[in-house]
C-alpha cells in the first residue's frame, strides 16, 4: 500500500502517473526540507550513476568547442569524462557504498605490498 505524500501516489506498479517533469518539479518545491533533500541525494546519485550517450556526448563536445568562458569549459568537460567513464552505469550493487568499500580493499592491498 501507499503512504501519503504530498506527491500523488498509486496502487499501480507505474512509476509515472501522467506527470510532467515541471509538474514533478512543483511538487518537489512542496516537501519539507529533509524530504527535498532526499530528492537531491538521489537525483545526485542517478546522476554519478549514469553514463551518457554518444549523442550527449557529441553534444557536450560541440558546446566545449564553441564556450568562450574558460570556467564553463572546465565544467563541460567534468561533465563529459564523469558522463563517458561511469564505471557503475546500469550495474546492480554499485553504489556509493561499494565504491567505498572497493577502495578501501584496494588500498589495504597496496598497504600489505609496502610491509
Amino acid at each position: 500500500m501507499c503512504r501519503p505524500s504530498p506527491i500523488a501516489c498509486s496502487f499501480s506498479s507505474q512509476y509515472t502517473l501522467g506527470m510532467t517533469a515541471n509538474e514533478i518539479i512543483e511538487e518537489i518545491k512542496r516537501l519539507d526540507l529533509k524530504e527535498q533533500l532526499g530528492v537531491i541525494r538521489f537525483a545526485y546519485q542517478v546522476d554519478a550513476e549514469r553514463r551518457l550517450t554518444g549523442k550527449e556526448l557529441a553534444e557536450l563536445a560541440e558546446r566545449m568547442v564553441n564556450t568562450t568562458d574558460r570556467a564553463e569549459e572546465a565544467i563541460i568537460r567534468e561533465a563529459m569524462i564523469r558522463g563517458f567513464y561511469s564505471a557503475t552505469a546500469g550495474r546492480v550493487g554499485s553504489g556509493p557504498r561499494n565504491k567505498r568499500a572497493i577502495a578501501k580493499r584496494n588500498r589495504n592491498k597496496r598497504s600489505a605490498k609496502r610491509v
